[in-house]
């Protein structure tokens, strides 16, 4: 990973707040509300999907804000802190919830912190994508004989069950673990801890650093930044206290939590089931003994052909398995399965229509083939200008058999009454200004902001015109002559 790109937000606040000091930015950004902060703090816990889904949300209002240039630029932050920092103090709040909801492991939590869109990341990764499978045991015992089956197939990544949650070779560990406390205990946690430093301890250490730069900045070669970073100091020195303890909470904070985390760390102790925390038994172990597996894909979580793999794999070891990926793939069958059938009954009931009223297979066939084909060239054109089909635009085939057969009929039956002019008559104005009303309709889905309904609009206007042209520029020539000519084209007696 490129950890050069994941400080933007610890950058931005650290900038605002030397900002804040030289009087570029006013101190109330700090203490903005944070929009949305109900959503992170009701009482009810949120799924995971709702809680990534908002993640998702906020990390991308970030982004719109913020860039390299913003951040090189102490009037662009100034400009765009009052609207980021809330947000990215949401930001925090919703990775708490996704470590409390167990959607990323403390590592990844703090990952998160440090550059929260490394969700986008953590979903391709295979140890920490939300694209699982569930599967439920009778007891864990099963669940651990079966997770031990299924993690031999190759499309599986991990399985994971509440044994997975008892760490192996305690011994040794907690040996390195008692080592680590010994050399670096007594420095995070030392017996006799100085008193907090008063303000005026803060700004006789402020004073006597920025004295250290301009000292560096005297001497040959001196850093021009050395004089901007003396300057700073001695600004944050004269400052108010509430100043200096807004600029000491934004900037030291985080070095706090993280401390508090290793001396928590290094006062481990030995891990069995019956010691795991409640919370995370109960997200395992259902009241009546069963047990839950998750099993992880192998590869991009995010890949569709990936997750198909994955999900026949394990169904066909386990077919009571459920989860995001078996939904997917069978709402997707259901999709495609259920257009199959709407477009065969389509097709089946106009012709059955177009029999009844023409009462010619042929004539029948020259109203077909030309909306046949018209459905051919659509699809066609989709593949030239990448115009994917989806679960959303799919729609826009059965509705142009529909749409589409209405102007071969007035073909046929204008030819069946001898017009052999069929370019240059009404009917083809009367056509095209029809298809334009109904263009214009099918247009205006086009201009939706929503991608689906908007691609929908896209297939429909296409669709539309190519049978158009099939019914004008086709059809005549596929018809041929007419049987018998029109009393405007019989010679007088």
């Amino acid at each position: 990973m490129n950890f050069k790109l994941q400080s933007k937000s610890a950058t931005l606040i650290a900038a605002a707040v030397l900002s804040t000091v030289l009087g570029v930015m006013p101190l109330s950004t700090f203490a903005a509300d944070v929009p949305g902060a109900d959503s992170t703090t009701a009482k009810t816990p949120r799924s995971r999907e709702d809680i990534i889904g908002d993640f998702r949300s906020v990390s991308m209002q970030v982004d719109g804000l913020t860039d390299e240039k913003v951040l090189s630029d102490p009037k662009q932050i100034a400009d765009v802190a009052p609207k980021a920092i809330p947000l990215i103090t949401r930001q925090l709040k919703i990775i708490d919830e996704l470590q409390a909801a167990h959607v990323v492991p403390p590592a990844q939590a703090f990952w998160l912190q440090v550059h929260p869109n490394a969700l986008l990341y953590l979903m391709k990764d295979p140890i920490t994508a939300p694209n699982t499978i569930a599967i439920l045991q009778p007891s864990l015992d099963d669940a651990d004989a079966l997770a031990a089956k299924i993690d031999l197939l190759p499309e599986v990544s991990r399985t994971v069950t509440l044994t997975s949650f008892v760490p192996e070779q305690q011994q040794e560990k907690l040996a390195l673990i008692r080592d680590a406390a010994e050399l670096i205990g007594p420095t995070i946690e030392p017996p006799d801890a100085d008193p907090k430093a008063s303000d005026e301890d803060t700004k006789s250490s402020l004073n006597d650093a920025a004295t250290a730069f301009e000292a560096a900045k005297s001497k040959g070669g001196g850093s021009p930044l050395a004089d901007r970073m003396a300057y700073v100091l001695r600004k944050l020195a004269e400052a108010t206290p509430e100043v200096r303890s807004t600029v000491e909470r934004a900037l030291l904070d985080g070095l706090k939590l993280r401390i508090e985390q290793i001396r928590a760390a290094l006062k481990a102790e030995p891990v069995t089931i019956k010691t795991l925390p409640p919370e995370v038994v109960s997200d395992w172990i259902a009241h009546d003994g069963r047990a839950r597996i998750e099993v992880g894909p192998k590869g991009d979580g995010n890949d569709n052909g990936n997750l198909r793999r994955f999900a026949s794999a394990v169904l066909a070891v386990a077919p009571e398995a459920t989860g995001v990926p078996i939904l997917i793939q069978e709402s997707a069958r259901t999709v495609v399965r259920s257009f199959i059938q709407a477009g065969a009954l389509a097709l089946i009931s106009i012709t059955i229509i177009l029999f009844v009223a023409l009462r010619r297979v042929s004539d029948v066939l020259l109203t077909l083939v030309p909306l046949l084909l018209a459905g051919v060239v659509t699809l066609e054109i989709c593949v030239l200008i990448g115009l994917p089909l989806n679960f959303a635009n799919i729609i826009a085939l059965p509705v142009l058999l529909g749409v589409g057969v209405a102007f071969k009929i007035y073909y046929v039956l204008a030819w069946r009454q001898g017009e052999t002019s069929l370019l240059a008559s009404p009917l083809t104005r009367a056509v095209i200004f029809s298809a334009m009303t109904t263009a214009t309709a099918f247009g205006s889905l086009w201009l939706s902001s929503h991608p689906g309904t908007s691609s929908m609009g896209e297939l429909l206007a296409l669709s539309l015109v190519t049978t158009l042209a099939a019914a004008v520029l086709f059809q005549p020539i596929l018809m041929g002559p007419p049987r018998q000519a029109s009393s405007q084209d019989k010679p007088p007696a």
